[in-house]
């Protein structure tokens, strides 16, 4: 995510919903902002109430290796989301994702 990425930052507040109402998951956020934007990307994370969740930030000046690593076919494009299932089962999703699809595939598989 980014916050100069809009859909991002939509989205934000949905997940923040999503862990306070289903447990047995964990959420990891992964900030694609240069060092610069840090303060305002955790600023972000705050005004949500998701600062105490698990908050990472590419830390390369060679983003193409880490878009590459976290999925083959991602070329940047925001918001990319990855969903991890108990079984090591991945799904990405590139742009927006709502409520209703993030909560079915939650309840299919992990959350309580």
């Amino acid at each position: 995510w980014s916050v100069t990425c809009p859909p991002c930052l939509v989205e934000l507040p949905q997940w923040a919903k999503i862990a306070a109402e289903k447990k047995g998951f964990d959420i990891v956020f992964v900030n694609t902002d240069s060092d610069d934007d840090r303060a305002r990307a955790q600023a972000r994370l705050e005004k949500v109430g998701l600062s105490s969740s698990d908050h990472y930030g590419f830390a390369d000046d060679f983003v193409e290796k880490l878009y590459f690593e976290a999925d083959s076919a991602w070329r940047g494009e925001l918001p990319f989301t990855a969903l991890v299932a108990p079984d090591g089962g991945v799904v990405t999703v590139t742009g927006a994702v709502d409520d209703p699809i993030i909560v079915d595939w939650l309840e299919k598989r992990v959350a309580k």
